[in-house]
């Protein structure tokens, strides 16, 4: 299985130091979601998961990733994230 997100062609980031991945995830009831309610007037609104690299910039899907930070990160989407962000 093949990473959309390449060495070659990581997305840059804007909110860490590092590369990240966002993901389209199903909103959480019970989580802290109460000021997008109250923004979008309503349950219907895009929630996302910001998916941080280990410290040698691999993702929890890619090989090698680094066992010390499993579990730090869920993974929130509906399939899991080798099939919503891989090909």
């Amino acid at each position: 299985m093949v990473s959309k997100f390449h060495e070659a062609n990581r997305p840059k980031s804007e909110v860490a130091p590092v590369s990240v991945v966002s993901t389209a995830v199903p909103i959480i009831r019970g989580a802290d979601e109460g000021e997008s309610r109250w923004f979008y007037g309503g349950d219907d609104f895009p929630c996302l998961q910001i998916v941080w690299p280990d410290r040698a910039g691999r993702f929890p899907w890619e090989a090698d990733f680094d066992a010390q930070f499993e579990g730090n990160q869920p993974d929130l989407t509906e399939q899991g994230w080798v099939n919503e962000i891989t090909d």
